[in-house]
């Protein structure tokens, strides 16, 4: 079963550009920008999460982490600033 969000992740960051509204490009710009000014680990664990399609366990050991649940953590806080700042 595919994880909808990271659907949804990926499809906004892995456009090839083609039916594309100026509006589509303006949001996936501006997503690109916030997630590149998310502080690290918050950063890393999102990018990994989304983009390499990564398990919270992976990204955890990937990382040096102490458990799966600190990757989960750092991906949800990642992921509240960035709903916060595209407000």
């Amino acid at each position: 079963m595919t994880d909808y969000h990271l659907d949804q992740g990926r499809k906004l960051f892995d456009s090839d550009g083609y039916d594309d509204t100026p509006e589509q490009e303006a949001i996936r710009d501006r997503v690109r920008a916030l997630v590149d000014e998310l502080p690290d680990p918050h950063r890393t664990v999102v990018e990994k999460r989304i983009w390499k399609s990564m398990t919270f366990q992976e990204i955890s050991d990937d990382l040096g982490m102490k458990g799966r649940q600190n990757a989960h953590d750092y991906y949800n806080r990642g992921i509240q600033w960035l709903r916060e700042k595209m407000i």
